[in-house]
């Protein structure tokens, strides 16, 4: 049941309808990401799963 509630906050988040929480946004990777930044951006989200401001937090993979 806890992934559900994760994923009905997630739906109601994009719908713009729960405007609490943090918004993680990570690049889709290519041939320019210079390090594994999967567990950076899962660990990431993690961290900040109990944060309840509205913010947005980026990770990129490169200086692009």
């Amino acid at each position: 049941p806890v992934e559900e509630v994760y994923a009905a906050k997630r739906i109601l988040q994009a719908c713009g309808i729960r405007r609490s929480g943090v918004n993680l946004v990570s690049c889709p990777t290519c041939g320019r990401t210079a390090y594994d930044m999967i567990p950076i951006a899962e660990e990431l989200e993690r961290r900040l799963a109990d944060c309840k401001k509205n913010i947005t937090v980026a990770v990129m993979g490169c200086v692009v």
